[in-house]
């Protein structure tokens, strides 16, 4: 699995949780999954999602397209 998926699953599983969606919750998941990743890569996350919530993301994903 690459850096960048198993941080978005990452924060997919925070949010599901309920926790909180930070830089250092995202490297303690990856981490945990045996997953390296490098320390740059959770902090772009974090500051994609403050802007862009993962709720948003999904339904923006789940609404169908323009006719």
């Amino acid at each position: 699995m690459s850096a960048t998926t198993a941080c978005v699953y990452a924060a997919l599983m925070l949010q599901d949780a309920g926790k909180t969606v930070d830089a250092a919750s995202i490297t303690t998941a990856v981490v945990a999954s045996g997953v390296e990743v490098s320390a740059t890569l959770p902090i772009l996350f974090e500051r994609f999602l403050a802007k862009n919530s993962v709720s948003d993301l999904i339904a923006k994903a789940a609404s169908p397209g323009a006719a």
